[in-house]
């Protein structure tokens, strides 16, 4: 009961307290406080009020209906309870506080403390916390809660928030560590925008917008968002950065006063523009910019089914590119035809070539003479029971020509290979013998020339070129090129070919040197090292008498003049070259039918029964005489078939062989010729071993003179360079292929141009950019074929050159691939897309364009490295060109264009292994 009276007298008091306010209030006599504020307690009276009083006074609470307190962020006040009706992420009494936590936490969501930041949660960002970044987040702001999305596009949905950072430098630079930043949010339904500048987090002012209209703007490469807004009311934060903060700018009255509108808000993707005329003339004044720059993430929660649709501009024409990729092909093909058209007007001839004394006398001390011997050469090849070579023996001196004569399949070039060291896949028996010295592989090599039967030589270089390119990749390279090339005028001089030095190789069926000159020309290429033996197979085949008979008398010139040794195999001489041999060795079957001078050949058949005829050419007679087609001599018949019974019962090497070979053979193996020869052999080897001070054989020596040579080749850069220039005069000599390639390149790639113009983003769009690629990657494809006669048609040059220690073979296989690849693999490709791309219309953008180009050459490189590799491995062009054409198509198969990977994936591997495959899928990035 007595609380009940208490609770009554209190209630009494208040309603008296009211009742006096009123009255004071009415009566206007209220006394104002300090603050501005009405002082109505100054009226009350009674000993309750008075005790009040005297205690200290408490501050006001906030009442936004109240002349002293304000609204921020042009806030609404509310009428029933006097509180502030912030906008989304502002806080407190005065909507002066940024909320954390995201906007679907709802009232959830807690004032920032002062001196912090906000650590937003998982798919919010923003000072405040406003701008969603996963769909996630959104579920619980859209009506259904579920499906919800986050538009981030930057149009106004409904209400859109958008955090950005100020890229204007000099404000920057101004700010220096403190980061400026603005928070921009609009209503569509409002038609308003709010706007707030932070410095370093803590805000500085704040606008309102309204009267706004929302546009967004669809072009083909972007969307631009415009925002433009007539009225615009700005106010400051007093003591904050550019509002009076420790004495700075204090832009309060300019804001309230200058800043009227209109406003806009301008976004070409996260790129944005905020405009006001006053604004602009400020920036423009203190920092020399138009507007404030900035960098905005943009963020609006939606139902998936309310997000903007997208609309594609139509594409425009880019003209400047298109000029741009055909004059640039125009101009490169302009430039090349000129510096082709230079290089093969210019001229060839060379000038006299003078050296110094003492480089002279070196040159001249290069050749060392040496005598060649070789004892019992036999050569069986595997499961093969008859012997190639039988047991062949001979000797030839330094200065002196050794002929090797027989008919066809008698052993000639096999016996040649054998004294040249040439690998062999067959057994070799035997000894060879240099100066009574058997010498290793390497040393021998360093010794030799080989002269092959077929002349295979660059049809575009000169004579010159042709025997210059030998000297510099094989003389030493410690002698300087001024006397390589003087030695290889002396070469020319020595074969007497110095008149034809400037005219080209040629090729048949076109202008060229004749036959001889040609021989000379591949003899010449292996005299500039000063072999001391030279070795030649069949060097007067395909050629008319007169000019065997001039290669024959250089040959013998040469190992006369320069005591040279010199070697080779000859068919069936006339007789006047047959005169010029100093020795002979004959073969039939394998088997030595005479080893010796070529002036006893004559007097020795005659002793066993074979007279030659007055008249007669020695060397057609013996060629027959091992064919069968001479009898022997009637008084000779008794001992003939004597010799022919004894040969008939012995398990001899010479089984195989007809009655009449049988015959021969013995008769020579048991001549006092063919025993003085073995005896003159092992004396020579007997002498030289007991004459040797020493056992090594890397310095045999012949009197005072060391045979081997201790200089060294060039090295692999020189080598790569030498040969990379001899491939580049090839290519400019004979440009045919490289300008097809270019002329193909431009006409497809303007077909294609016009035939594929400006394809629309359609379906139909899609199929014609599919199209396009597609015939793209087969005619590269195809292109590339001809890299198959990159290899093939310099194949036995390649493999001569190799054998006689012209280069590695990596240096001559890289010279040839960087001039394959970079005139025919790189050019075409590049040609082609700097014509069609910007014509039919693909991706816009620098960086895509050179992704298309890099695709292209690398697809390019990827297709001809393919063909490289068929035409090395298959010498049968035809083959190689067969198993390139299927390897294209099978790859284009399984691209994944003409066949559904998902259809065939689990049926074969194919897929799996499918070059083209691999390399067509980049161009699905440019449709």
């Amino acid at each position: 009961m007595n609380n009940i009276l208490l609770v009554a007298f209190v209630f009494c008091l208040l309603l008296a307290a009211q009742d006096a306010v009123v009255q004071a209030a009415t009566a206007n006599h209220a006394a104002v406080n300090d603050v501005g504020f009405v002082d109505y307690t100054s009226k009350l009276s009674g000993p309750f009020f008075t005790a009040f009083k005297e205690k200290e006074e408490c501050p006001p609470c906030f009442n936004c209906m109240l002349p002293g307190f304000e609204c921020l962020q042009f806030a609404n006040c509310t009428d029933y309870d006097g509180k502030c009706k912030c906008p989304s992420g502002f806080g407190g009494d005065d909507c002066k506080q940024p909320l954390c936590g995201g906007l679907d936490e709802g009232r959830n969501r807690y004032p920032r403390e002062n001196g912090t930041v906000c650590d937003c949660p998982d798919g919010w960002e923003g000072i405040n916390c406003n701008v969603c970044t996963s769909n996630s987040v959104c579920d619980a702001l859209v009506p259904t809660g579920q499906n919800g999305t986050c538009y981030r596009g930057g149009l106004t949905v409904y209400e859109n928030h958008q955090m950005c950072n100020v890229t204007n430098r000099k404000i920057l630079d101004q700010l220096k560590d403190q980061l400026p930043q603005v928070t921009f949010s609009c209503n569509r339904h409002d038609a308003t925008c709010d706007f707030q500048f932070w410095v370093d987090q803590i805000e500085s002012f704040y606008c309102h917008l309204d009267t706004c209209a929302f546009k967004q703007t669809y072009e083909y490469d972007r969307n631009t968002t415009k925002y433009t807004c007539d009225k615009i009311d700005c106010r400051c934060i007093k003591d904050e950065m550019l509002c009076g903060k420790d004495g700075s700018i204090d832009l309060t009255d300019f804001l309230n006063d200058e800043i009227q509108g209109p406003a806009s808000f301008n976004c070409n993707g996260k790129e944005c523009v905020f405009s006001e005329p006053a604004m602009n003339d400020l920036i423009s004044a203190v920092f020399g910019d138009d507007s404030i720059f900035l960098n905005c993430n943009s963020g609006e929660c939606l139902h998936y089914t309310m997000v903007p649709g997208f609309e594609r501009g139509e594409r425009p024409i880019n003209w400047t590119m298109i000029g741009s990729g055909l004059g640039g092909v125009a101009a490169f093909l302009v430039f090349v035809g000129s510096v082709v058209t230079f290089l093969a007007k210019k001229s060839t001839r060379h000038d006299e070539i003078r050296l110094a004394d003492d480089e002279t006398g070196k040159l001249m001390s290069e050749h060392t003479p040496v005598d060649l011997v070789f004892d019992h050469i036999a050569y069986t090849l595997p499961n093969v029971i008859k012997p190639i070579l039988v047991s062949t023996t001979g000797r030839v001196r330094s200065g002196e020509v050794l002929a090797i004569l027989g008919p066809s399949g008698a052993g000639k070039t096999t016996l040649l290979d054998i004294l040249a060291n040439r690998t062999k896949t067959g057994q070799v028996t035997g000894s060879l013998y240099v100066n009574g010295k058997r010498l290793p592989r390497e040393e021998y090599a360093q010794l030799i020339g080989y002269v092959d039967q077929e002349d295979t030589m660059i049809p575009t270089l000169t004579v010159y070129e042709t025997i210059l390119y030998s000297a510099l990749l094989r003389l030493p390279r410690s002698m300087s090129t001024a006397a390589k090339k003087f030695r290889v005028m002396e070469v020319m001089q020595e074969l007497n070919i110095d008149g034809i030095k400037d005219s080209k190789i040629g090729q048949p069926g076109s202008r060229s040197i004749s036959g001889g000159e040609r021989r000379r020309v591949s003899i010449a290429c292996e005299l500039v090292t000063s072999p001391s033996i030279l070795f030649l197979d069949e060097p007067t085949s395909g050629l008319d008498a007169y000019n065997a008979f001039n290669v024959v008398e250089s040959l013998v010139s040469l190992a006369r003049s320069y005591k040279r040794t010199i070697v080779f195999t000859i068919h069936q001489p006339r007789s006047n070259i047959v005169t010029l041999f100093d020795h002979l060795v004959l073969l039939a079957k394998g088997c030595t039918i005479y080893a010796g001078p070529q002036t006893l050949i004559q007097q020795y058949f005659s002793q066993i029964g074979y007279t030659c005829p007055p008249g007669f050419n020695i060397g057609d007679y013996a060629i027959d005489l091992t064919m069968g087609a001479i009898k022997c001599d009637s008084e000779r018949d008794t001992q003939v078939d004597v010799i022919v019974q004894d040969t008939s019962d012995n398990n001899n090497a010479t089984d195989g062989l007809t009655p009449h070979l049988r015959q021969l053979a013995q008769a020579y193996d048991e001549s006092n010729m063919a025993v003085e020869l073995r005896e003159e052999i092992a004396q020579s080897i007997q002498d030289t071993g007991n004459n040797s001070s020493g056992s090594s054989t890397s310095a045999i020596l012949s009197g005072d003179t060391a045979i081997i040579s201790t200089h060294k080749k060039p090295t692999f850069i020189t080598q790569f360079r030498i040969l990379s220039d001899r491939t580049f005069k090839n290519l400019y000599r004979n440009p045919m292929l490289m300008f097809a390639h270019y002329g193909i390149a431009v006409v497809l790639a303007l077909v294609c141009g016009g035939l594929f113009y400006q394809v629309s983003n359609t379906i139909a769009g899609f199929q014609n950019r599919m199209g396009l690629f597609f015939f793209y990657e087969a005619l590269l494809g195809f292109m590339c074929l001809t890299s198959l006669q990159v290899f093939s048609t310099e194949r036995i040059l390649f493999i001569r050159e190799r054998a006689n220690g012209y280069y590695s073979p990596g240096t001559y296989f890289l010279a040839k691939i960087l001039f394959d690849i970079i005139p025919l693999r790189v050019v075409p490709p590049l040609m082609m897309g700097l014509i069609s791309y910007y014509m039919v219309g693909l991706v816009e953008g620098v960086d895509e364009f050179l992704k298309f180009l890099l695709v292209l050459v690398l697809f390019n490189l990827t297709a001809a490295a393919l063909c490289l590799a068929i035409g090395v491995v298959f010498k049968n062009v035809s083959m190689a060109n067969l198993l390139s054409v299927l390897v294209m198509l099978f790859s284009m198969l399984f691209a994944g264009l003409l066949l559904n990977k998902g259809s065939f994936l689990d049926k074969t591997i194919c897929a799996h292994i499918s070059d083209t495959h691999i390399q067509f899928a980049p161009f699905f990035f440019f449709r």
